[in-house]
């Protein structure tokens, strides 16, 4: 099982970064913060800041590309 966080936001240019903190299986946080850069119609662009040990990959690339430990 999985868990998991589902969010909804107002478009508002006052409320668009998100910040979520994370513990590894270390016991390390991770902090990642994702920001709302724009909104076009039904498109949603956002940025995702990580620190650099970090790999931030899509989903639809997961096959494509190996993750390395």
């Amino acid at each position: 099982m999985y868990k998991g966080l589902a969010l909804a936001r107002k478009i508002s240019e006052d409320n668009n970064e998100l910040f979520f903190t994370f513990k590894d299986s270390h016991g390390k946080t991770i902090e990642i913060k994702q920001t709302i850069t724009e909104v076009l119609g039904g498109v949603v662009r956002m940025r995702i800041e990580a620190p650099d040990e970090v790999t931030i990959i899509r989903g639809e690339l997961l096959e494509k590309e190996p993750i390395s430990a």
